[in-house]
């Protein structure tokens, strides 16, 4: 039920429910935690969404890659970069998906030499960037101000 409210987007829905299924002692599962971040970010419900991390951890699913990539986006939605590097740089595996956040949480928060590293090691690790990352890494392109560096920049699309 809590991923059929996730699905309809109604995250204060998946927050009371997560919240009493708690309450009855019911053990989250990976989709539970998933689905239950991912509406803290649709909140920007920065503290709870730690809570339910600490959770997911405690719980066994620190390593899981959809928890892993909820709680990125969460950190990277609140602005939280350095926190979702943590989070990132622990991931024993790592998707397209946690690699685009990475590059777009970076890019939105201005941090753009770190979001064409990133994108770097995503290459280094063999994986593409889709349409998505492209276009957020030629838009940070753009907007640096060093004609030298935003040229050097272009260069990772070679």
């Amino acid at each position: 039920m809590i991923v059929a409210y996730s699905h309809q987007n109604y995250p204060l829905e998946v927050i009371n429910l997560y919240k009493q299924l708690s309450l009855e002692r019911v053990k989250p599962d990976s989709s539970t935690f998933t689905v239950a971040i991912k509406a803290c970010t649709s909140l920007l419900d920065l503290k709870l969404g730690r809570e339910l991390w600490g959770k997911a951890v405690e719980s066994g699913y620190g390593n899981d890659v959809f928890v892993g990539s909820s709680v990125l986006n969460l950190y990277a939605k609140c602005g939280k970069m350095d926190e979702a590097m943590g989070v990132f740089e622990r991931m024993p595996k790592r998707d397209v998906v946690s690699w685009s956040m990475m590059i777009t949480g970076y890019v939105k928060s201005g941090r753009i030499r770190e979001a064409l590293d990133v994108y770097r090691g995503m290459q280094q690790e063999g994986f593409e960037g889709d349409g998505v990352v492209m276009l957020g890494l030629i838009q940070a392109c753009a907007n640096i101000g060093d004609v030298k560096v935003g040229c050097s920049g272009a260069r990772v699309y070679d």
